[in-house]
């Protein structure tokens, strides 16, 4: 079964998190579909599948894939997390299915 690593993102349109998305990954071709958004770029091995969590508004949850190495997918999902901690005011954690722990975690603190 592939690795799936995840990028939660809190205090977010599906909108704007589609967009921060875009350019953290180079995406270059958007599918719709009925729960998700699917997202590619030029590699075919890679794809972000963004879907917003019905039970906890403004949050979109992000699962990363990349058909290689275990490395090269934590790459790609820490570059897109590092992109939205960069870019944004949103939290955001990074984690995966393979790790014991949240692998990174940027919560901005509210007044």
């Amino acid at each position: 079964m592939a690795n799936v690593d995840y990028v939660t993102i809190r205090g977010a349109s599906l909108a704007d998190a589609l967009a921060a998305l875009k350019a953290a990954a180079d995406v270059t071709k958007v599918v719709e579909r009925p729960r998700s958004t699917t997202l590619l770029n030029s590699d075919e091995r890679v794809e972000l599948s963004a879907s917003p969590r019905s039970w906890e508004p403004d949050t979109i949850v992000v699962e990363v894939y990349l058909g290689g190495s275990e490395e090269e997918q934590l790459a790609l999902s820490r570059r897109v997390y590092d992109y939205l901690v960069e870019n944004t005011d949103w939290d955001v954690e990074l984690d995966s299915d393979n790790a014991e722990d949240t692998i990174a975690s940027r919560i901005r603190a509210t007044t």
